[in-house]
């Protein structure tokens, strides 16, 4: 099975790991000089409200269900990472309505991806995701845009992991200000939401909760 992640921060990168692991042949797509994305210039926190009526107070308009899995899964999640050779600095998290671990960013992500390359899967650096390509109703792979080329990628499944949307002021203002004007946000430049754009013009809806 070929799948191509677009975006190679944490999310692409397990992504992408776990899919190799499982026996996918797998592409990951980082439009930026290396993989690692916004977790780089993170505190490298990943971390869950503690309970469900924690997580509804404090993100009441979110979707139920992504929040429960979210609450269900990190706890495995964060095993499966530290397995995986992501560094664990500690398994709290400061907060007490929250619980998760932190994370070395730069030793976390250098270890997924030399496991990801040890693997035989292709990481592709400066390579831009453009569209998702369909063909009778079905998505069939990836359109990328790098230096001097531009290239198709078939693939049998494809995981959207290419991050926010902070960086796009039109974005931000359509599904977190409601158009109510602008406002200054701390983002890396290249969250520009490539990946939600393209799942919206394939027919994907915006989940709940986006300005929380």
């Amino acid at each position: 099975m070929r799948i191509v992640v677009a975006g190679g921060g944490l999310a692409g990168l397990t992504a992408a790991l776990r899919a190799a692991e499982l026996g996918a042949h797998v592409t990951l797509l980082e439009k930026g000089d290396r993989p690692g994305g916004s977790f780089l210039l993170s505190s490298g926190y990943v971390w869950s409200y503690r309970d469900m009526p924690t997580y509804r107070a404090e993100a009441p308009g979110g979707e139920t269900v992504l929040q429960e899995q979210i609450l269900d899964r990190l706890g495995s999640g964060l095993d499966w990472l530290e397995s995986a050779g992501g560094v664990l600095l500690s398994r709290e998290t400061g907060n007490p309505l929250t619980f998760g671990a932190r994370l070395d960013p730069g030793q976390t992500v250098a270890a997924l991806a030399g496991r990801l390359q040890a693997s035989g899967a292709e990481i592709l650096t400066g390579t831009a995701f453009e569209a998702l390509t369909e063909e009778a109703g079905r998505i069939t792979g990836v359109r990328t845009s790098s230096p001097g080329e531009n290239a198709e990628h078939a693939a049998d499944a494809v995981v959207l992991a290419s991050g926010g949307f902070a960086a796009n002021p039109d974005l931000v203002g359509r599904y977190v200000l409601g158009d109510a004007g602008r406002m200054p946000v701390r983002a890396h430049p290249r969250s520009t939401g490539d990946g939600f754009l393209a799942a919206l013009e394939k027919g994907a809806l915006a989940s709940a909760g986006l300005d929380e």
